[in-house]
């Protein structure tokens, strides 16, 4: 199973958007599920049901530092992390147009209203689902991408 189908089985279990794309790469990062799922609780509908960035993307994002950045090499990592978080931004708005969870969904998660709405009408599944496969896939394309360009 990728990581795309992994966050979507997480998502499914009722894990929010970014803990799912978290658990997707929890192992090859070295992080247990477990804090995994701790550290992106909050980070779900677009940041606790603000619906600011979307919660994959968020994940994705979280991934990419995971990987990317060094403690001990802070000046020189940082750079790349936010580098790559530009990246990881672009290519998720060039396959839905934005990052917003409030968009991205068409309905409002803060309200009670926003909320049924969005389960009557499956949301969850018929557009959450695929962003958080999306996102994945972007890190593991990232990733695919850099070794293939690595010198040996």
């Amino acid at each position: 199973m990728d990581s795309g189908e992994r966050a979507k089985a997480c998502f499914r279990l009722g894990f929010n958007c970014a803990q799912s794309v978290m658990c997707a790469f929890s192992g090859s990062l070295g992080i247990d599920e477990r804090t995994v799922k701790l550290m992106a609780s909050g980070f779900g509908a677009g940041m606790g049901r603000e619906q600011l960035t979307c919660g994959a993307v968020a994940g994705a994002v979280m991934a990419i530092g995971c990987r990317y950045f060094d403690p001990d090499n802070v000046a020189v990592t940082k750079e790349r992390v936010y580098a790559k978080t530009r990246e990881v931004l672009a290519r998720f708005r060039a396959l839905h147009a934005t990052v917003s969870c409030r968009e991205l969904l068409g309905v409002d998660l803060g309200t009670p209203e926003g909320q049924k709405q969005a389960r009557e009408q499956g949301l969850f599944r018929l557009l959450c689902d695929p962003y958080v496969v999306d996102a994945c896939r972007i890190v593991e394309d990232m990733a695919r991408e850099e070794a293939a360009a690595a010198p040996t």
